[in-house]
């Protein structure tokens, strides 16, 4: 009896297992951008730079070389032409999507303050075609300001503002 029920046993691991072996918990890294993008590197793109991942300062401002030779920038790098890329140092995710529309929530904090905060996710593959997910918190602290009796919400400088915080996941 002991028998037919470890082949029975034996039997259910061949088959269920390897579909309980891919129920892993997802690899996954935190982090931050700066606030505001560089727009002096270059004429087709900005960066938000990176500095921190996994609660580690980053090393360098350039993550790699392109196969053309150029630099290849640590952040998020938004291409004018319309496009993103994520680049880490050990990762750099080309030509990313953005998946769904930007959720945007507005807090008060006085009459003439709020905070505005948008939540981004992007779709990305590296070169392996290994399949990313990178998700976006970017809070922007803004003050309303009337001119000739209009009023309009515009941010404050970047020593105002807190880092874009952001979430790595490789699916």
């Amino acid at each position: 009896m002991n028998k037919k029920l470890l082949i029975f046993a034996a039997g259910l691991m061949m088959v269920f297992g390897p579909s309980l072996k891919g129920q892993t918990t997802p690899e996954t890294h935190l982090f931050t951008l700066s606030w505001q993008a560089n727009t002096a590197i270059d004429s087709t793109f900005s960066v938000h730079s990176l500095l921190t991942f996994d609660g580690q300062a980053a090393p360098s401002s350039v993550c790699g070389q392109s196969v053309q030779g150029y630099d290849i920038w640590c952040g998020e790098v938004l291409h004018y032409g319309g496009g993103f890329d994520f680049n880490f140092q050990d990762v750099l995710l080309s030509e990313c999507g953005e998946v769904g529309t930007p959720q945007t929530t507005i807090v008060y904090t006085s009459s003439t303050r709020r905070t505005s905060t948008d939540y981004r996710t992007f779709a990305c593959t590296d070169r392996n075609v290994n399949k990313y997910q990178v998700n976006t918190v970017v809070l922007t602290n803004e003050y309303k300001a009337t001119q000739r009796y209009v009023s309009h919400w515009y941010p404050l400088p970047q020593g105002q503002q807190v880092p874009i915080q952001g979430t790595l996941t490789k699916e």
